[in-house]
């Protein structure tokens, strides 16, 4: 195995575990598994959830390699899968007519960073576009058969206001507008909004490298204060990224920040099933679309 660089006891653990219970073969057959399952007339939930799935197994199978061996190999690959998965989610989702999302409480890092790590800043700005319409489809919650009116409303309008504007920030940076992603920075940073989170973006369209070094290590520390931290830092690792395309070179390289994954090659979404050896499922929104079944509804859930 490649000797992890600096990792807290934490995260070490958490590899142990990951070595100890195998747990690439165990997402690896529940990903065979998943592929031998027709697609054809599933419901508008069924499909979103067997995307969904497909999703988090592709991201996994990744994750897992790295955690019980070192290996980045194919990691690409596995990325793109898990990106292509989610925007086929992304695109079935709004036009659900009976999907009612939870509450955003923040964005999906982690879906970000899958996307931009192989190649795909396509795959990151739908993800963002999505927000405000989940935003928008949301319901207040019912209490008693009528809304739930001890929900604190202005509280709710911050919370939608700030994710909206983080979705501007990121969608200017990935875009290359400077100008969208100072005037959203400047307005999250008149509100109370994560102060690291503002240093960071700060420093990046500053190209202040100290600064955006010091503002790593900083996140990096609290990321890892907690007994136990996950696998990646997807923050630090977009934010990275994202210094990364305007020219910069990575600052930082952590066992839960590796540098190897802002430099894989990048994958091409045609060639996945030949990359992988993998006979995939439809990849193209519209095809997928195709196969839902408009007149059935449900399941909700599904263990993995």
């Amino acid at each position: 195995m490649a000797q992890p660089l600096y990792a807290t006891r934490g995260w070490k653990k958490l590899q142990q575990e990951y070595i100890a219970d195998n747990l690439y073969a165990l997402r690896r057959k529940k990903l065979d598994d998943l592929l031998t399952q027709s697609i054809t007339g599933l419901s508008c939930e069924e499909m979103t959830l067997h995307y969904t799935s497909l999703s988090f197994l592709a991201m996994h199978c990744a994750l897992c390699a790295y955690m019980q061996d070192g290996s980045l190999s194919q990691a690409e690959h596995w990325l793109c899968l898990s990106a292509q998965a989610r925007g086929i989610v992304n695109t079935i989702l709004p036009r659900n007519p009976r999907w009612e999302p939870t509450p955003v409480k923040a964005l999906p890092m982690e879906d970000l960073t899958a996307a931009l790590l192989c190649g795909q800043p396509q795959g990151a700005l739908d993800a963002l576009r999505l927000i405000p319409t989940a935003l928008e489809r949301e319901k207040i919650p019912l209490w008693n058969g009528k809304p739930d009116t001890r929900i604190d409303q202005k509280q709710e309008r911050r919370r939608k206001h700030l994710l909206l504007l983080q979705c501007e920030l990121y969608s200017g940076l990935l875009q290359g507008n400077d100008l969208q992603a100072r005037q959203a920075l400047a307005q999250l940073n008149a509100l109370p909004w994560s102060p690291v989170a503002a240093q960071a973006l700060s420093a990046l369209l500053d190209g202040d490298t100290a600064s955006f070094t010091a503002v790593l290590a900083l996140h990096m520390k609290d990321f890892r204060a907690g007994p136990y931290p996950g696998e990646l830092n997807y923050t630090v690792l977009f934010w990275e990224a994202l210094w990364q395309r305007r020219g910069g070179e990575p600052p930082i390289d952590l066992a839960d920040a590796p540098v190897a994954l802002l430099k894989l090659p990048a994958s091409d979404p045609l060639r996945l099933s030949e990359a992988l050896c993998l006979p995939l499922p439809p990849l193209e929104a519209d095809v997928v679309w195709s196969c839902v079944d408009l007149t059935k509804t449900g399941p909700k859930c599904r263990f993995l």
